[in-house]
């Protein structure tokens, strides 16, 4: 394991190499104001790699319907909501 990699949350940063969405939303739920709930399993196995600050959870999650068939909405709990993006004819 990388060391920079590994002690980069003191630096205000997540880094992640292939891992899971579901895991990388449950490290995001520490520093997150909103938590954010996965609704779907397919979503929450979606492979993600890549650096992310801690101070921009919320604007990384509304980017993912750009790279990745996700909506992303909120529930009347105030939670950010992860779905699988419904096709036209769905």
């Amino acid at each position: 394991i990388d060391p920079a990699h590994a002690l980069a949350w003191r630096e205000g940063r997540l880094d992640y190499i292939n891992k899971p969405l579901e895991a990388v939303i449950a490290d995001f739920n520490r520093y997150s104001r909103r938590q954010i709930v996965i609704r779907d399993a397919a979503v929450g196995e979606i492979a993600i790699s890549g650096a992310i600050r801690t101070t921009g959870i919320e604007v990384w999650v509304r980017a993912l319907p750009s790279l990745f068939p996700i909506e992303v909405g909120n529930d009347s709990d105030g939670n950010i909501v992860l779905s699988s993006r419904r096709d036209a004819a769905g």
